[in-house]
């Protein structure tokens, strides 16, 4: 399992987010997010893991930060997006200034200020959707990031399918969903006819065996 979160993050590293989806559609195996456990600052009681991608069609993983005006502006367009689509998609924000190592560096702490900074924007933003503290591996992948907001592209399987460096409009991830979506769909569709013509060309040599 660490050598697999290890080689996720040095992949991670060496890809421009622009160029990732395109990187990696080239592989054999998509990189698959690890697991996860993660505390949501809008529900306490209920530990968010990996499993939450699994709710939607497509996932936004959005990395922010408290004193980030793009990020602050952005929310209400985030808040908006799982109604424009229906419910297709869905976003996880994660707070990159939730967490803190500690003067000393021995410990991690919990940034109160901050925290309470980024709830009370994203009530004024009404954008309603968990917002995760940068535990576990979602802390490790913070370490990637080079620009804030970066928001991460995650299908139902939990693949990884690019990244996105910067604020967009509602409309504009509208837009960006849609098209991967349809792309899945697509391959999907052209999947299931191969196996179904893989499938009658096996039935067609059987039958010619058997006469």
């Amino acid at each position: 399992m660490i050598r697999k979160v290890l080689a996720l993050l040095m992949a991670l590293s060496l890809l421009p987010f622009a160029a990732w989806a395109q990187e990696e559609g080239t592989a054999e195996e998509p990189m698959v997010f690890p697991a996860f456990e993660a505390e949501n600052l809008l529900d306490a009681e209920h530990r968010v893991t990996e499993a939450i991608f699994q709710e939607a069609d497509l996932t936004l993983l959005n990395y922010w930060a408290s004193w980030c005006g793009p990020c602050a502006e952005e929310l209400p367009d985030l808040g908006e997006l799982s109604a424009l689509s229906e419910g297709r998609v869905q976003v996880v924000g994660v707070l990159l200034d939730g967490l803190t190592v500690s003067k000393d560096g021995e410990s991690i702490e919990r940034n109160e200020q901050e925290i309470e900074d980024a709830l009370a924007l994203m009530a004024d933003a009404k954008a309603e959707y968990p917002l995760l503290m940068p535990e576990g591996f979602l802390g490790m992948l913070s370490s990637v990031i080079t620009a804030v907001p970066t928001t991460f592209l995650i299908n139902r399987d939990g693949e990884l399918l690019g990244a996105v460096s910067g604020a967009r409009s509602a409309e504009e991830w509208l837009e960006l969903a849609n098209s991967l979506l349809a792309e899945a769909e697509t391959e999907m569709e052209a999947e299931t006819e191969t196996e179904a013509e893989t499938e009658t060309e096996t039935e067609a040599e059987t039958e010619a065996e058997a006469t």
